[in-house]
């Protein structure tokens, strides 16, 4: 039986996560719906960790019916780092076939010399097989707690011991070293990598703690599951006197922080939705969404990349469109974010014919 709360959360994330790529404009756009440069948490940034968050609880729904094998485990890891792969070079291929001005020499150069290796959905597979290995070998919630509180503390030790005076130089850290190695500067994103190899390690936490949050809800022990949250609040407050808060380096304190407000959110729609029948009709549309996520991340890409490729006179459809309808409702910055969710809530009807069909897609 599926947790609607669980469907609601991921869906809510799903959405973050396809509205942070879609603004016409991001220089005008509100800096709380951008990704922080280097230090602090937007509401962009509460997008990706919240769907690890989430493949966390899920994982502890399937593991407990049936423990995966580690055939199945290495084969779904596999398949979505290669999926990541060709989601980064879809905006090459389409532009290819789309655009006038991206040549097959341009193609070759940004495609094929300067492939990016890892991604969102790369760093998704790894995190994924990382902890279901811990969970399928220690097997007990505390050993799984105890090993999430090591590896960040592993992951923290790192940037301290590699440039003690200064752990979180933006051009000196130990995660730019490691892009630095593999997949090396030809192969990372512009000059260091968001998505890069050494952060797997603190996010493989963040999926334990989800699992933990899931094994905890399925018990419906909900008080507990409000511990839990004021605990990684005071972990994370506790933690940022040593380390900065960073999403791009997915330090300690981010994981906290984002664990305790996915907690929190996760027990609020649980209240909402067991006691007010008009909420479960509210979150509907944002749950359907849930049930498919993957699939409607890549979706929203090959939606973009048409909209703007595609050109009328000297603008893309996308900015077309905004330019002759509500460009500076209100002002500049609130009609690009109007925009962005208007865009978003489109996937809805599609998403509604997915969950009316019973059409699940599972990677």
């Amino acid at each position: 039986m599926r947790e609607i709360s669980l469907d609601i959360l991921r869906g809510i994330f799903i959405f973050d996560m396809i509205f942070v790529d879609s603004p016409v404009d991001f220089s005008q756009s509100y800096k709380i719906f951008l990704h922080t440069a280097w230090e602090g948490i937007s509401i962009a940034d509460l997008a990706f960790p919240g769907f690890v968050f989430t493949m966390g609880m899920a994982s502890a729904y399937s593991t407990a019916k049936k423990s995966p094998t580690l055939q199945k485990i290495f084969r779904r890891t596999i398949i979505l780092f290669l999926l990541g792969i060709l989601y980064n070079e879809l905006p090459a291929i389409f532009s290819l076939f789309l655009s006038a001005d991206y040549t097959k020499e341009i193609f070759y150069t940004q495609a094929i010399e300067h492939i990016r290796i890892f991604g969102v959905l790369q760093r998704l597979a790894l995190a994924y097989f990382l902890g279901l290995l811990i969970v399928k070998f220690l097997k007990s919630e505390k050993k799984i707690i105890f090993a999430s509180l090591i590896l960040l503390i592993i992951s923290s030790a790192g940037f301290h011991i590699y440039s003690p005076e200064n752990p979180f130089d933006r051009a000196d850290n130990i995660s730019l070293a490691v892009d630095l190695i593999f997949p090396g500067v030809n192969h990372i994103y512009v000059d260091y990598d968001p998505e890069g190899l050494y952060g797997t390690i603190a996010t493989t936490s963040s999926m334990l703690f989800g699992f933990i949050v899931g094994k905890i809800l399925m018990r419906g022990e909900i008080f507990l599951l409000l511990k839990f949250g004021v605990g990684f609040l005071i972990f994370g407050v506790l933690w940022n006197f040593l380390d900065i808060t960073s999403k791009p380096l997915w330090t300690a304190p981010y994981v906290f922080f984002n664990a305790s407000f996915d907690t929190f959110l996760l027990v609020t729609i649980k209240f909402l939705c067991e006691n007010f029948f008009v909420a479960e009709k509210i979150f509907h549309p944002i749950m359907a969404l849930g049930m498919n996520p993957i699939i409607f991340y890549f979706l929203n890409l090959f939606g973009l990349c048409f909209l703007f490729l595609i050109k009328v006179g000297d603008l893309s459809i996308y900015k077309f469109i905004f330019e002759h309808s509500i460009k500076g409702f209100i002002s500049m910055p609130f009609s690009i974010a109007l925009y962005s969710f208007v865009y978003c809530s489109l996937w809805f009807p599609l998403a509604e014919i997915f969950y009316r069909k019973k059409i699940f897609i599972k990677l």
